[in-house]
């Protein structure tokens, strides 16, 4: 005798505890799907599916999907000559600005490689200095090294990490 399939399931919303920030406990809630369900619907372990809220907002629907699909959140990648060609455009020759104020400017959300600010040093000719008042990092474009961006690609392609690393 073959079991009937059930079209209707019912489950509970559980709650795990977390992580604990000071006093602050979190938690993670979980929906658990029946065997019977996995079965029918072929699930694997850690599949990812779409959760979708339904118009009402009163129900869910889950939807099989083949990947999550990566997001473009606060910490987009950016490749170095892109980051090389916002900081050239957004630093002045011979004047000086915090380099906080200069990424800001330039749309770059997260602040770069110390590796990336060692190449603009030989590729722009980018300068740092320390502010004796706030202490905060100033930079500003070399006159003699400062090119337009129209002249050859970045040396930086070729630079190894001994190349531009200073020994004391």
């Amino acid at each position: 005798m073959k079991r009937e399939e059930k079209t209707e399931y019912y489950v509970r919303v559980q709650r795990r505890k977390t992580i604990k920030y000071g006093t602050t406990q979190h938690h993670q809630y979980y929906l658990t799907v029946p065997a019977q369900l996995s079965e029918t619907l072929k699930l694997q372990p850690k599949q990812p599916m779409k959760c979708m809220l339904n118009c009402n907002g009163s129900s869910l629907t889950y939807t099989i999907v083949s990947e999550i699909p990566k997001q473009d959140g606060n910490r987009s990648k950016i490749e170095y000559k892109d980051w090389l060609g916002l900081v050239r455009k957004f630093t002045t020759t011979g004047t000086w600005k915090a380099c906080e104020q200069i990424l800001k400017e330039a749309g770059a959300r997260i602040p770069p490689p110390p590796i990336w600010v060692r190449l603009a040093e030989n590729d722009i000719g980018l300068m740092r200095k320390q502010d004796s008042k706030t202490h905060r990092t100033l930079w500003s474009l070399d006159p003699q090294k400062a090119k337009p961006s129209s002249d050859k690609p970045p040396q930086s392609k070729d630079a190894k990490l001994t190349d531009i690393m200073e020994f004391k």
